[in-house]
């Protein structure tokens, strides 16, 4: 049977190979050695102890969808080009915000512009079980060129799943401010109703929907606009696109 042994024969031991040992009292060791952080994933983003997508990865929004990362916005001018440039770009503003840290702010030259998410077109989002969308909103369209603002009620919003197949949600009167002031909420039924016509394009699936898009009409050239706590409800979304 194996004996303890004092730390006095440790050259013993370790010279002899005798059939003694050492009970050695646990120690505390740093938690961090320089082994990269577990919480992340390959990507590179921390996962933290927040909600987890289906395969385990963190996803790029929980819940409000118009907080950084931005890179997942596009923004487009819309047939006609009626503007030369037709110069469209979607930033972060943290000089207008409802929640969160900052709104999306449109600019465009363009007489028709969009707001796109992912600008990827390829976010592949099951809202089977979701039943609206909800935005706070404000404009400004106040151009003397403009006049007389808005063509027709604005926004459109529109869940596509391919070129070809979409819906296209519109409301009965307009909810755009066109000089800049406080947001107006903004609640669309993905199913229509309440103030919101459903048009149908094409064979769109809601369960593979591959990006959001808000369009906006002008009568005339340049107007900017402020987007903020964009949510899909009821419950918590997330975005989990590959």
């Amino acid at each position: 049977m194996p004996r303890t042994c004092s730390w006095a024969t440790l050259w013993v031991v370790l010279a002899l190979g005798s059939g003694c040992y050492f009970e050695i009292e646990p120690i505390d060791l740093p938690s961090d050695l320089g082994v990269p952080d577990l919480l992340e994933d390959a990507s590179g983003r921390d996962l933290g102890d927040g909600p987890r997508c289906p395969g385990g990865g963190a996803p790029f929004h929980v819940g409000e969808l118009t907080e950084a990362p931005i890179e997942r916005w596009g923004a487009e001018a819309l047939e006609p080009l009626n503007a030369s440039p037709p110069t469209t770009t979607v930033v972060l503003d943290p000089a207008r915000v409802v929640a969160g840290a900052a709104s999306l702010r449109l600019d465009t030259r363009n007489g028709q512009a969009a707001l796109l998410y992912p600008k990827t077109r390829d976010g592949g989002f099951d809202l089977r079980k979701y039943l609206y969308l909800s935005f706070s909103i404000t404009a400004d369209n106040s151009a003397p060129t403009s006049d007389p603002g808005w063509q027709g009620a604005q926004p459109h919003v529109l869940l596509v799943t391919d070129s070809k197949s979409y819906i296209e949600l519109v409301p009965t009167t307009n909810r755009i401010a066109r000089t800049p002031g406080t947001f107006d909420r903004v609640t669309v039924p993905i199913a229509g109703g309440n103030g919101w016509s459903r048009n149908l394009t094409g064979e769109p699936d809601l369960g593979k929907v591959r990006y959001l898009a808000f369009t906006f009409d002008s009568w005339g050239q340049g107007f900017t606009v402020w987007l903020d706590d964009l949510q899909i409800g009821p419950g918590e979304f997330l975005d989990c696109a590959p």
